[in-house]
């Protein structure tokens, strides 16, 4: 099965992470599709709200191939600049004009597809904490 006719990624590239009936953090996409994960151009928007109550952190790391030892080195797939670090984006718990939700437009990986996993990591204000890591694929603009 090729990554896009996986049913959990998603074919819209805007997200709301909460947190779901049993207690774990889940992402959905707007069609109410459950995973975060995402196969994309370049050029393209991806959005996130956060609607977990609590402080979320987006931190992204670009997958290597399975034949490279070592891990995941920090990798950033947009063209905004992160606000974490060299590979994150901080989303507040109350809606903020431009950081919560966030959005950010994918980079054109020239000609090779690049993927990402990001791990959504969200701190309540009592302490809890929840993670979460979907992947993001981007393939160039032109394909």
């Amino acid at each position: 099965m090729s990554i896009t006719a996986d049913p959990m990624v998603s074919a819209k590239a805007d997200f709301r992470i909460f947190i779901d009936g049993n207690n774990q953090l889940a992402i959905e996409d707007r069609r109410r599709t459950r995973g975060g994960n995402l196969s994309s151009k370049g050029g393209s928007k991806v959005s996130w709200l956060n609607d977990t109550g609590g402080a979320c952190t987006l931190t992204f790391f670009q997958q290597l191939d399975a034949d490279t030892d070592g891990d995941n080195p920090p990798g950033w797939p947009f063209d905004e600049a992160p606000n974490v670090g060299t590979n994150g984006r901080l989303l507040p718990a109350a809606q903020t004009q431009g950081d919560n939700p966030w959005k950010g437009k994918l980079s054109d990986p020239g000609n090779n597809t690049k993927s990402y996993e990001y791990k959504a990591h969200v701190v309540m204000p009592n302490g809890t904490t929840y993670n979460l890591d979907p992947i993001i694929i981007v393939r160039p603009a032109t394909a």
